[in-house]
């Protein structure tokens, strides 16, 4: 019985802060792993991270004549992934297409209807998935029936098989496959290891439930620690791996065994003698002093939580379970342990008002993160209780897109706050336009925290003018929320400040400034542009 010939493809996507540079992706890994235990010779090819365009790529599969290319699709990287399913459907003798991922899992009715190069998509998390359809395709058996998939039917509609029930042993799963690591290390010190799946959670606006599972009914479900430290003894033997992120979704579990499991973690790492630095993502109300201070003992470094808002309305809006208090709590405790906190902020949702704007500013100057200063808004999401709020409040404009076809645009309640919305906007992209690369530095050296390992002052220099710039940002918000409060409307908001921003007096000062501390410190740009975030 002949071998199928199978790819699985990752394309390029476009660049984001948090990962200017292409890096290993430790889930892309753990899917190659679970079909490379029936398909040994399966090709892996990280296009994003090589950087590969759709031409090298189809160049690279054409010779081999796949059987099968399974894509991952991100919204980031769907115009390529789309692009590269139509260059192989064009092929003399196509393969089956098959898509995963955040793009294909949220949006698959919409894929199916509109991109006729697919013909299958896998929904929630794909490891078992690829499994069972890697060994149907090795045995030549049929496979439209496996659960979890979403198939076009001849109605040219889609159909989508049971459901695949959540799946509980993770230490069962191979460790990932780590291809890439290598070349990803030459970029980075940092390699993404996941010690779980699933947040325990039910926040409206996220989309972790159904990218886990396909529905709503998502569990959380851990790693032993004993896998995890071993894990990490590998890559600290093999690689030489120094540097961790942990890319959970909820890093830390539900309720008291959470917590135990995070601490047994936590003293895993120190009894191996593996001195490591990491960074993890939780809940603010998992930040709690006993467990925080062994995790720092450990190597914490950095910890991503959500604070969302500062409108108490807004946070039981998003069914957070969580307070204000709680809120700067946690703050407060990680900036006493000197555990750097990095946020995440909706500034804008579709029903605020401009007071809560103002709240969330004021709460942001109170706590110093003024990198949290920007038109960061909601992401209507298909599947979130979120997205079915505002399709009932008809807050969702069919007219406009964030993902054309894919993700429309929202609408606000209050046009003022839209007003408000739309330039800033506008703002940001202008002062983006004006410094340039200089700005990619200056953002970067504000999130990358590499001031603290440059031995010189540039990089504290750099994060200072971050700062003033965004002050400078607020303090203007704060002013067009006076004036729209009393009466100005959208036509009358001062785009002349954004047309005539090279004349920003701030603004050339802080780009002065730049200049002076990368010429005193020129070893520091390339730094700052090039090294991801840690």
């Amino acid at each position: 019985m002949s071998q199928p010939i199978v790819f699985l493809v990752n394309p390029s996507a476009t660049p984001y802060l948090f990962r200017a540079l292409p890096l290993e992706d430790v889930r892309l890994g753990s899917a190659v792993a679970a079909m490379r235990t029936v398909l040994p010779a399966l090709r892996f090819i990280d296009a994003d991270l090589e950087g590969l365009n759709v031409a090298t790529v189809i160049a690279v599969i054409r010779d081999s004549a796949p059987t099968v290319v399974v894509i991952q699709l991100m919204y980031r990287n769907l115009s390529e992934g789309l692009a590269l399913a139509q260059a192989l459907r064009s092929l003399p003798q196509p393969p089956l297409i098959v898509a995963f991922g955040h793009a294909a899992t949220l949006s698959a009715q919409a894929l199916l209807a509109h991109e006729q190069a697919l013909d299958v998509i896998i929904t929630g998390e794909p490891e078992e998935a690829l499994t069972d359809l890697a060994r149907a395709w090795q045995h030549q058996e049929p496979w439209q029936t496996l659960p979890g998939l979403v198939l076009r039917s001849q109605a040219g509609g889609s159909v989508y098989t049971s459901p695949r029930p959540t799946f509980m042993g993770l230490d069962q799963r191979p460790l990932p496959a780590r291809d890439y690591l290598p070349i990803s290390l030459q970029r980075s010190p940092v390699a993404e290891v996941r010690t779980s799946y699933g947040c325990y959670a039910h926040c409206t606006f996220c989309n972790v439930p159904v990218l886990n599972s396909g529905s709503r009914e998502s569990r959380w479900r851990g790693h032993s620690p004993d896998h995890i430290i071993n894990e990490l003894a590998a890559l600290w033997e093999h690689y030489g791996v120094r540097h961790v992120e942990f890319v959970d979704d909820n890093f830390i579990g539900p309720g008291k065994q959470g917590h135990e499991r995070a601490a047994a973690i936590a003293r895993g790492i120190l009894a191996r003698g593996l001195t490591l630095t990491f960074r993890i993502y939780c809940r603010a109300d998992d930040i709690e002093p006993t467990l925080f201070t062994l995790l720092k003992a450990a190597g914490l470094t950095t910890v991503h939580f959500g604070i969302e808002s500062a409108s108490q309305r807004l946070l039981s809006r998003f069914d957070k379970h969580i307070n204000l208090h709680q809120l700067q709590e946690a703050l407060a405790l990680l900036r006493q342990l000197a555990i750097r906190a990095m946020p995440s902020f909706i500034m804008f949702e579709p029903t605020m008002t401009l007071a809560e704007l103002r709240q969330n500013l004021a709460f942001l100057s109170e706590h110093n993160l003024p990198h949290l200063v920007s038109p960061t808004g909601v992401i209507p999401f298909q599947g979130t209780p979120l997205t079915a709020m505002l399709t009932t409040e008809a807050l969702l404009d069919p007219e406009r897109s964030v993902v054309p076809g894919y993700i429309p645009a929202i609408r606000f309640a209050d046009e003022r706050v839209g007003w408000l919305n739309t330039w800033w906007m506008h703002w940001q992209a202008a002062v983006d336009a004006h410094f340039g690369t200089m700005l990619t530095t200056l953002t970067r050296s504000f999130y990358a925290n590499l001031e603290q390992q440059a031995q010189n002052e540039g990089g504290a220099g750099l994060v200072k003018m971050f700062q003033v710039l965004k002050w400078h940002e607020r303090d203007l918000v704060m002013e067009h929320i006076t004036a729209l409060e009393q009466g100005l409307s959208g036509s009358d908001l001062p785009t002349t400040e954004i047309l005539a921003v090279a004349d920003d007096q701030v603004l050339n000062n802080i780009a002065h400034s730049i200049s002076a501390a990368l010429q005193l410190h020129p070893n520091l740009t390339r730094a700052f542009q090039e090294a991801p975030v840690f």
